[in-house]
């Protein structure tokens, strides 16, 4: 369910089933996300509560009704769906079921619903990591495959496939940052198998393009004799000129990472609004909002799929590298 990037459902169904989801409100303790939006958390992310509230207490059960909608189709009995919410972080690379209940009983559903601890009192582990935040994701899906005639093409009937979907994203002031440089020592230099004379390197973990991994999916080395020297000499304009070319490197190897993912991929783009969280998404976002004049964000994401070398060229001038390697010169003669 959630490997998906696109919203593109290739079947039609009931629309009070389809937007059943959509005026879910994710509480953390006393802060509010809505479906489709995210919340920042600036303290205690391991303390506060979350709660889902379906819906209003006065539309709660029309909102019960509207999930229950399968029995009015042929093929959809209630036993075939499913309620499931998870929660997932990219920096601990986990994805728990946070709360699962067929359709069939939901009678006695909880609104608000509880999400935050396990039957044993544990807390989610999504919870807990105040890191990166989390994502949470609800959904109404198949709980079984479905027998679908040939009368009834475009019809969902995998396991798994969700015919209502709402989003919520916990923030947190970390998220902030595109990439940290890391110490490369040796330890790190052979797990990695790099040469002694390598200054820095990208290790890409996973899809640049997975908002469920966001900047987890890649972390940036610098060689740490180096980042100890532009310690030691921050002010000066080497110092800025090598910090500006270490971040368009990065940005070089996220742009790189994700034009060979994308090569040989059908389809048409993904939209800026569906990778918006992920390290492409993001990098997209800079690139397009710093760019004089501001570009928009699906171009710059396009452009970095389709012709990454001038993605390349909008990183440096957005690095401002020229500016710093001349003023780097000067200041040698």
């Amino acid at each position: 369910m959630s490997s998906e990037r696109r919203t593109v459902r290739p079947f039609d169904i009931d629309w009070r089933l389809k937007r059943s989801l959509t005026d879910a409100v994710l509480h953390y303790g006393d802060l509010q996300c809505e479906a489709g939006d995210s919340v920042l958390v600036t303290t205690e992310y391991a303390r506060r509560v979350p709660t889902l509230r379906w819906c209003s207490d006065d539309d709660f059960e029309h909102f019960k009704r509207n999930i229950g909608l399968g029995e009015t189709e042929p093929g959809f009995d209630p036993a075939l769906l499913t309620l499931v919410v998870t929660a997932r972080t990219g920096s601990l690379k986990t994805c728990e079921i946070v709360l699962c209940r067929p359709v069939s009983e939901c009678h006695d559903l909880d609104n608000p619903s509880r999400i935050g601890e396990r039957r044993d009192g544990t807390r989610w582990t999504a919870f807990s990591a105040d890191s990166h935040g989390a994502f949470v994701d609800a959904y109404v899906a198949l709980r079984r495959d479905v027998d679908v005639s040939p009368e009834q093409p475009l019809r969902p009937s995998r396991a798994g496939t969700w015919l209502a979907h709402a989003r919520f994203r916990l923030r947190c002031e970390s998220d902030a940052e595109l990439f940290r440089p890391l110490p490369l020592d040796e330890e790190d230099r052979k797990r990695l198998q790099l040469p002694k004379g390598t200054v820095s390197f990208t290790e890409v973990a996973n899809d640049v393009a997975d908002p469920s991994a966001g900047v987890e999916s890649a972390r940036f080395w610098v060689d740490k004799a180096l980042l100890e020297a532009i310690d030691a000499q921050a002010r000066s304009p080497w110092a800025a000129h090598v910090q500006r070319q270490m971040m368009a490197s990065f940005l070089t190897d996220v742009i790189a990472a994700h034009a060979a993912r994308e090569a040989d991929a059908d389809g048409p783009d993904d939209a800026y609004e569906d990778l918006k969280e992920s390290l492409i998404g993001r990098v997209a976002r800079l690139l397009a909002d710093r760019s004089k004049p501001r570009r928009d964000r699906d171009d710059v994401l396009h452009i970095c799929r389709r012709d990454p070398a001038m993605a390349v060229a909008f990183a440096q001038d957005v690095c401002a590298l020229l500016p710093a390697v001349l003023e780097s010169l000067e200041s040698k003669e």
